[in-house]
């Protein structure tokens, strides 16, 4: 008992290890394909509730070491005690953590009760829990397993048609495949079962890394005539100093050094962080004098973030990205609509308010209801703004409605130096490809840069440095079909998973 104990502790450990490690920055996306074998392995033939402790601890220690990070955001940005700090992010983790002790549970449950390990509803309940977690108590989608791929091109082309979750869905499929040869390769009676289940896993390899292949040796064709010439302005301003009334010259000063400097490159575009500006851009006369001058010296039009108020004179206020033309004008504006939880606004505030009473000190923002594009002679741009780019239908309904470029607007300052920044970036990897758009990115101090539409990083920034990055994207009108129909994939797997329970359902009374 004792030595199946340490074997079990040992295999969900070493699935807790291999979880991290496929992510920023370690980034080691091949251990991916392997990464759950361990843990499948360990809860084969066990109970509900053992299967469920398993996935518990694994999924707590994989969100504790990739999340470490909240903790100190908390602390340094919402002022709140480390203690406290400590607790929420707790609190946070042992909640993804659930996540990945349903899948477990109910894998173990599935295959004692109702019949053998069925790898197709066990990849489409894992991604099932992922869509689940996506759009749950606001959602928080962050590290979904997909997202290690990110540095593989070749398996992340499928995201055109079924978004990350059909990445997510290839890799658990390949780590089911590979538990099931290995624990029929230790059954002499399995041995044939074993030999089919290699010929699956081979089929699901060349599938998916031969139609990546294809997709990204078209794209060597002709470049597009129509080159939007942009660049991306990183300040790295701190956000506390953005806030202090005396800074907002130095600060404004600054942008406008920045943009003198580019104006001999015949730019069109040029793109700010979120809330670049210190204060009310549409309400300030120093602050929309600068902005214009700006736009005015380089001639090119201007995506830069502000705070906005619902009605002068009010405190609600909107997290916004403004368009700016060439002779100074406002022309556009797009309101955050994903708020972050705890940043810009309190959930279940009236209920958290009476357990963390420091909660009542914080404000809210106010979500905008809309996804406004920013219509420029040079281009159509969908702006989302800070963790709205980790929504993948948020992003994909701008490239819907018309948005030619994407742009992702945000500070990231929150994060610290740790690997929070790398994290978000990477995951612009796949809306570029959901979307084939090009995705230009500016945070505020890292890291900033370009995307292609297949997913290659042209261009990244360092953190915590001011940089300038100048690069010329071509608009995109193109449809794919996760741009057209979304989420269908994910909707999919979870009507796999309902059919899959109900057919156990059947079986089980049958044979009773």
């Amino acid at each position: 008992m004792i030595r199946l104990l340490t074997r079990n502790s040992i295999m969900t450990l070493s699935s807790a290890l291999l979880l991290v490690l496929i992510f920023p920055k370690y980034d080691l996306s091949y251990l991916a394909w392997i990464c759950l074998i361990p843990l499948l392995i360990s809860i084969e033939g066990e109970n509900f509730g053992r299967s469920f402790l398993n996935g518990l601890i694994v999924g707590f220690i994989f969100y504790a070491a990739t999340l470490y990070w909240l903790v100190g955001t908390l602390h340094i940005y919402g002022n709140f005690s480390w203690l406290m700090s400590i607790a929420i992010g707790a609190l946070l983790m042992l909640y993804l953590a659930l996540f990945m002790a349903l899948f477990c549970g109910i894998t173990s449950f599935f295959s004692r009760y109702f019949y053998s390990f069925n790898i197709f509803f066990i990849a489409s309940l894992w991604v099932s829990l992922e869509y689940l977690r996506t759009y749950l108590f606001t959602g928080f989608p962050w590290n979904l397993l997909g997202y290690s791929q990110w540095n593989n091109l070749l398996v992340a082309q499928v995201a055109a048609v079924t978004g990350v979750y059909g990445v997510s869905f290839l890799v658990v499929l390949v780590n089911v495949l590979a538990a099931k040869m290995i624990s029929y390769s230790l059954e002499l009676n399995h041995r044939k079962q074993s030999f089919r289940s290699l010929e699956i896993f081979v089929l699901v390899l060349a599938l998916a890394f031969g139609y990546g292949f294809i997709v990204l040796n078209r794209q060597q064709g002709p470049v597009k005539q129509k080159l939007i010439k942009t660049a991306v302005i990183q300040p790295n301003v701190p956000p506390d100093m953005k806030w202090n009334p005396q800074e907002k010259r130095n600060i404004m000063g600054q942008y406008v050094s920045y943009v003198d400097r580019l104006k001999n490159n015949n730019l069109e575009v040029i793109v700010f962080p979120e809330t670049a500006v210190p204060g009310l851009l549409k309400y300030d006369r120093f602050l929309l004098e600068k902005t214009a001058e700006m736009a005015g010296s380089s001639k090119a039009y201007l995506l830069i973030g502000s705070i906005d108020v619902v009605q002068p004179g009010e405190e609600r206020a909107y997290t916004s990205c403004f368009l700016v033309t060439p002779d100074g004008q406002i022309a556009g504006q797009y309101n955050k609509n994903h708020l972050v939880p705890f940043g810009e606004f309190v959930p279940f505030r009236k209920y958290l308010e009476k357990i963390f009473p420091v909660l009542k000190e914080m404000g809210d923002f106010v979500p905008g209801n809309s996804l406004e594009l920013m219509k420029t002679p040079h281009g159509h741009y969908g702006v989302n703004i800070c963790y709205e780019d980790i929504f993948p239908d948020l992003v994909r309904r701008l490239a819907k409605n018309g948005a030619e470029v994407i742009v992702n607007i945000t500070i990231d300052s929150w994060y610290l130096n740790t690997a929070a920044p790398y994290q978000h970036f990477y995951m612009n990897v796949f809306r570029a490809i959901e979307n084939r758009r090009w995705v230009i990115r500016s945070a505020s101090t890292g890291i900033s840069g370009y995307i292609d539409p297949y997913g290659n990083i042209i261009s990244q920034t360092s953190l915590f440095v001011p940089e300038i990055s100048i690069f010329s994207v071509s608009p995109e009108n193109k449809i794919t079909l996760y741009t057209k129909y979304g989420d269908v994939f994910a909707k999919i797997c979870v009507v796999i998973v309902i059919l899959g329970f109900a057919s156990g359902l059947i079986r089980r009374k049958a044979v009773a």
